[in-house]
């Protein structure tokens, strides 16, 4: 029998052991909860049910005695309102007893409800209602008579009958739930043994598994062999591509460094570009506000014009306002030497030429100190045309400073562009020497990679690994290999790489770049001082 019918057999057994424990548990449980349910939900409702009946009617009995002796006291709307509660308490108990006997399991459990309890509250509620109305007539003799020999005697037996059933009910929970509780050891037993079975099972497998130690190991021991073998021509061609794999490294550091101080460079020349543009536009902007004031103060200086030939004007009316009224005074004189003449008839005339004569004089002094504001107005014009032409020339004089700056800071954007072009063409052609670096550096890593894959003795190998196949299949057994201990290979080399100094790997440029050369170069070649683990195998297998 193979090894992996001996090893199916065994872990088919095991499996089969744990589908009939899973099939039996399964079937238990489904019991178990169908019989717990059957108790939890049905039974011990009932038994609520059961229950509340009972309360309700020995509420009902304590209600009666509330309203006869309120009956006695004259308190008539005590007596009233425990008509109301008898009234409810009935409709609770039958609607409570109607749940219980659809939902009770046993038929005489249905027939005490319905014959000892439903049937008596209609002649429970005529007899309560009798006495409800000889206590509101006021007849209390025959109001006891009816309680006394009638209603306390029906009321006590429907709450007897009501603790019976609430009683025989609780038997029911109980012997539900013992059934449910004993169901219980046959499972338990089954599933002991069961666990008993699987642990035979396992030991045999184990057993198995046991017998197979001595030849897998032998086999793994020549297999430790011929992987030193292998690790030792590997770590021979890995040295020979030591020296590339350093040098391609560092020049892919140094490259790396170059590139990132030429991105720094590049990023401050573009910053420099945008400066000079945006001070170009401010430049702009400010020409234009200067040209813009300038044209305002050309405004200005016509205004003024205007203003000194409008004062001008002003001047020579006061003039001529000032001869009317020395031509005025003149007549008045005249008219006044003239009513002189005249006598008496002439006093009145004479009154107004004198009159005439004043108004002239005063109209002739206004006339004097208008044209002295007038001329001291004229003056200040003049000299305000002055300094507002003066500040027309220097304004000109910025404009066309403003327009040379304007023109040099074109010029000095324009340079920065064409730096920040050949920072760009740099900065290529650095990263096609990266590239290039990294391709080397890469072929030197495949370089290692295939000595790993150098195999002195690949035949060795099939050998062992055909008599492992043959003694898995069954068809061959398996010989007897050396039991010499393992030795401790030369491994190949472990791989690192030199660190880039901190201000290349903290710059950050904008400018997309390629795969970077920690992602393709993955270290130089240097030997491992920690001395290698033989050949792989766990400590566990090995004892096994």
């Amino acid at each position: 029998m193979t090894i992996g019918k001996k090893l199916y057999a065994g872990f088919g057994a095991a499996v089969l052991i744990s589908l009939l424990m899973g099939i039996v548990a399964v079937y238990n449980l489904d019991s178990l909860g169908d019989k717990l349910k059957e108790s939890a939900m049905v039974r011990s409702h009932n038994l609520y049910l059961s229950g509340d009946v009972n309360n309700t009617s020995t509420d009902i009995l304590a209600s009666i005695r509330g309203l006869n002796l309120r009956a006695h006291i004259k308190d008539m709307s005590e007596v009233q309102k425990n008509y109301g509660l008898l009234q409810d308490d009935l409709e609770h108990i039958r609607k409570q007893g109607e749940e219980f006997k659809s939902a009770a399991k046993t038929p005489k459990l249905r027939d005490d409800m319905q014959s000892k309890v439903l049937d008596k509250l209609g002649p429970l509620s005529q007899l309560i209602t009798e006495d409800y109305q000889a206590a509101t007539k006021g007849d209390l003799g025959a109001m006891d008579t009816v309680y006394v020999s009638k209603l306390n005697p029906a009321a006590k037996e429907i709450s007897a009958a009501a603790d019976q059933i609430a009683q025989d009910q609780y038997k029911v929970v109980v012997v539900s739930a013992e059934d449910a509780i004993s169901s219980i050891a046959p499972a338990r037993y089954l599933s002991i043994a069961f666990v008993l079975l699987a642990m035979g099972v396992g030991g045999a497998v184990a057993w198995v598994i046991k017998g197979i130690n001595s030849t897998l190991q032998s086999s793994i021991v020549e297999l430790n062999d011929g992987a030193e073998q292998v690790a030792t021509a590997a770590g021979q061609v890995s040295s020979s591509s030591q020296s590339l794999a350093q040098g391609a490294s560092q020049q892919a550091a140094s490259l790396e460094e170059t590139s990132a101080s030429s991105e720094e460079i590049n990023s401050m020349a573009r910053k420099n570009t945008d400066n000079s543009r945006s001070t170009a536009e401010l430049l702009a902007m400010s020409q234009e506000k200067v040209g813009q004031a300038n044209r305002y103060l050309e405004e200005m200086v016509v205004s003024m014009d205007l203003i000194t030939d409008s004062s001008g004007k002003i001047s020579k009316i006061i003039k001529v306002i000032d001869e009317i009224a020395f031509q005025t005074n003149i007549l008045a004189l005249n008219a006044a030497v003239e009513a002189a003449r005249a006598g008496e008839a002439g006093m009145g005339f004479a009154v107004v030429a004198d009159e005439v004569r004043s108004l002239a004089q005063r109209s002739a002094q206004a006339a004097k100190d208008t044209a002295a504001l007038i001329e001291d107005s004229i003056t200040r014009s003049g000299e305000g045309k002055v300094k507002v032409d003066q500040v027309a020339l220097a304004i000109r004089a910025v404009t066309e400073d403003a327009a040379k700056v304007k023109v040099m800071v074109d010029e000095v954007s324009l340079g920065s562009e064409e730096q920040s072009r050949g920072i760009d063409q740099i900065g290529r052609a650095i990263t096609q020497m990266e590239q290039v670096t990294q391709t080397n550096a890469a072929s030197a890593e495949e370089s290692a990679a295939a000595a790993e894959q150098l195999s002195a003795q690949s035949e060795t190998l099939k050998d062992v690994i055909g008599r492992l196949h043959e003694m898995v299949g069954g068809s061959v057994q398996a010989a007897s290999f050396s039991s010499r201990g393992p030795r401790r290979p030369k491994v190949a080399p472990k791989l690192y790489r030199p660190p880039v100094t901190t201000a290349a790997r903290s710059f950050k440029s904008d400018r997309p770049r390629g795969v970077s050369q920690s992602a393709k170069v993955s270290a130089v070649v240097t030997p491992s001082s920690a001395e290698p683990d033989p050949f792989p195998m766990e400590e566990s297998f090995q004892s096994f």
